[in-house]
């Protein structure tokens, strides 16, 4: 919820092939987070050049492609396990390193019982990089649940993934929604 604002600016990539800038396939231009009783994301808009990547502009045209996974950096985390705060790969855990998805026993030293914990980094002052379009996703519900095409003439279509949008275009817009906790 604080972090969402950084998104702003990021590149967009395909499969998280962001080591190369100039692999980067548009631009994050607007994001907002937004909830929906339990349900808690934040939505982006993203400009594709469909002129220089038509593959990928007619992949999220088509529906082919409509799954994103966002890539993010965590200032400090805490391990749910032993609560160790590591700020660098070689600050963390075992439990973190090696447990992460298990759920382990241990001995609640308030009430004398053991209790059976899932393992799992608590991830603090998050600042987004990039986000891409991924073909296997993490998070099946970071999808495009938009596209507006935009053609040279500047009119505008708009239609779900997979919709004919009626217009071929020069610029590609998707709006999608990434799960803050994937």
């Amino acid at each position: 919820k604080k972090s969402y604002k950084t998104f702003i600016g990021k590149p967009c990539f395909v499969n998280h092939e962001n080591h190369d800038p100039t692999k980067a396939r548009g631009v994050i231009v607007a994001a907002r987070y937004a909830e929906n009783g339990m349900d808690k994301y934040i939505e982006t808009v993203m400009e594709i050049d469909a002129g220089r990547f038509p593959k990928l502009a007619h992949a999220t045209k088509s529906g082919g492609l409509d799954s994103v996974s966002m890539g993010a950096e965590a200032g400090f985390t805490i391990c749910s396990y032993c609560h160790n705060k590591a700020t660098d790969l070689h600050d963390m855990c075992s439990p973190d390193q090696r447990q992460k998805g298990k759920t382990l026993s241990r001995l609640n030293r308030k009430t004398g019982k053991k209790e059976d914990v899932l393992v799992f980094e608590s991830c603090h002052k998050i600042s987004f990089f990039e986000l891409s379009y991924v073909f296997e996703p993490a998070d099946e519900t970071a999808v495009a649940s938009k596209v507006v095409v935009a053609g040279l003439d500047r009119n505008a279509g708009v239609c779900l993934p997979g919709e004919d949008c009626q217009q071929s275009g020069v610029g590609l817009e998707q709006i999608t929604k990434d799960s803050p906790n994937n």
